[in-house]
């Protein structure tokens, strides 16, 4: 995997080269390409020569493949921010070379190693601080991986890449790109997706397998199960008994449906509201908090508020209060170009 892309390649891409940027700008510039999609701060410890690092991201149908090569930097990705942005995708990262540096995710640390995959759920927080390293991305919208993750939860896992599935996924990835700048446009998208299901696997402790063992109709079931909570995430009176009676299932029915989840309905329920009320926090900020909770099915301000410090660890007022502060930074530094529109162009 020394090099990503021929340029004779016919996919649409984008490269920033640090080195043809003036020294006093580089790292600006590189925190304006990332900007869309994730804070990037200045290292702890700052190089001794002027900041360098390259970026070159070529599209795949609606994936991204990304090669990175970057000083040290530290990477952030808030509630704040989630709450503002369009829904995401994952995130899967083969580290080349250098150190992979630290991963942080609600308060816990992931060891990750060079040569190890590291997959990131972009609409949950997380923090990285990283030395220099070099690393190969493959940005998913969240509608193709969804029948395959069945809403695993593999935020922060991490997979090898010397046995298993990850040493077939590693192997799938070194060919890709070594055929990749003969492959037309259509050829690359169909292999990409038809490797899904294999990276998926080795994140998931077989979750893909599980999807595939499962049949059409379970997988099927899971959907629409969960497309439901997402449309009812407003009503205070839906719960797992009203899922139920909706698609006439039993009890243990209901329940071996979302047997491939890592959550039940109950779980999924509430999260969903959370999330709703994320966003409704940040993007109205004149809306008074208790009409929030309402609005997004909790039944009361106070169940709200207990729920949402348990689940993200500060109360809705200190969220907003937080994205407003942001949204003053964000004011002053002016226009950027940033490439996350690029990554996700159809949104």
């Amino acid at each position: 995997m020394s090099a990503l892309l021929a340029p004779a390649s016919p996919l649409p891409a984008r490269t920033l080269r640090l080195a043809d940027v003036p020294p006093t700008r580089r790292f600006s510039q590189w925190q304006e390409w990332m900007d869309d999609m994730i804070d990037v701060l200045p290292p702890r410890q700052w190089p001794q020569r002027a900041y360098d690092g390259r970026l070159d991201l070529h599209a795949v149908g609606d994936a991204t493949l990304s090669r990175c090569r970057s000083d040290a930097m530290r990477l952030r990705r808030t509630l704040t921010r989630i709450s503002r942005d369009q829904p995401r995708g994952h995130v899967f990262q083969f580290f080349l070379a250098g150190d992979p540096g630290v991963v942080r995710i609600g308060g816990r640390e992931t060891t990750v190693r060079r040569g190890d995959i590291l997959a990131l759920d972009f609409d949950q927080p997380v923090e990285m601080e990283r030395p220099a390293y070099e690393a190969v991305g493959l940005f998913v919208p969240r509608y193709l991986l969804a029948p395959l993750l069945l809403d695993a939860d593999v935020h922060g896992r991490v997979a090898g890449t010397r046995e298993g599935a990850g040493a077939l996924v590693a192997a799938w990835l070194a060919q890709y790109l070594r055929q990749l700048p003969q492959l037309t446009s259509a050829q690359a998208r169909s292999a990409l997706e038809a490797m899904l299901p294999l990276l998926c696997g080795c994140l998931t402790d077989g979750g893909a397998d599980a999807a595939a063992t499962a049949g059409v109709g379970r997988a099927g079931l899971l959907r629409q199960l969960l497309a439901a909570i997402d449309r009812h995430h407003g009503d205070p009176e839906f719960t797992p008994e009203t899922l139920r009676g909706q698609f006439g299932l039993s009890r243990r029915q209901l329940y071996a449906a979302f047997a491939a989840c890592e959550h039940g309905p109950a779980t999924l329920i509430r999260r969903r509201r959370l999330a709703a009320a994320c966003a409704e926090l940040v993007q109205q900020p004149a809306t008074p908090i208790a009409q929030v909770a309402y609005g997004c099915g909790f039944a009361s301000p106070s169940d709200f508020g207990r729920a949402f410090r348990r689940e993200y660890g500060l109360s809705p007022g200190e969220l907003r209060a937080s994205a407003a502060d942001a949204g003053a930074r964000r004011r002053g530094a002016g226009p950027v170009q940033a490439y996350g529109r690029y990554l996700w162009p159809r949104g």
